[in-house]
């Protein structure tokens, strides 16, 4: 069972490559390079192909080279950068909420990855599974940022504005009744004084 699942999970890995590097999805940039090397290899390498071999190579770097933190920073900003000046530029509105959803994803990620020497010497692949989650999050394939955002930054922080709003109501409960105290106090004594 185990061999026929890897050979299932393989298989769907291999679909999900073939249909996101044939997308209509994919940044017009990549396909001029796709195109590229289909022309000068006279369609013998296909775009799939092309793929594999690029992210077996960052793989291998990405756990063996030197420059490797380098390398999975730049794919977490320089892409992403490029997107949100374009996006900035353009007009759309959505193209700005998605790079601002990336972002504040990506900022709250960069509050673990401030531990990511702690975490090098348990797990040499750090750098390797953090690319990996870059990219499913900007990519527009899998759209991770907003997953994520969905499902964990915003009900975190719908919790956190309901706390904030309890506790300064708990706060102003308090100052009221002392205010209230307080004038009670003050028409009382001036009551006794007639």
């Amino acid at each position: 069972k185990m061999s026929q699942l890897s050979v299932t999970t393989l298989f769907e890995v291999q679909q999900l490559i073939v249909d996101a590097v044939n997308s209509d999805k994919v940044p017009a940039q990549i396909k001029m390079i796709f195109q590229l090397v289909e022309q000068q290899s006279q369609q013998k390498v296909k775009r799939e192909h092309l793929v594999y071999g690029l992210f077996s190579l960052m793989s291998v770097y990405l756990v063996v080279g030197h420059a490797a933190e380098l390398l999975c920073n730049a794919a977490g900003f320089a892409y992403p950068a490029y997107q949100s000046i374009l996006a900035i530029r353009s007009d759309r509105k959505d193209d700005d909420t998605q790079w601002l959803t990336y972002w504040t994803v990506f900022a709250l990620f960069s509050l673990v990855d401030f531990f990511s020497e702690i975490i090098m010497g348990w797990f040499p692949f750090y750098w390797l599974i953090k690319f990996a989650f870059l990219l499913y999050l900007y990519l527009p394939m899998t759209n991770g940022a907003q997953e994520i955002y969905d499902k964990i930054v915003d009900p975190a922080f719908t919790r956190f504005e309901a706390r904030q709003a309890t506790s300064g109501q708990d706060q102003e409960q308090p100052e009221q009744q002392q205010q209230q105290q307080q004038q009670q106090d003050a028409g009382a004594e001036s009551h006794h004084h007639q």
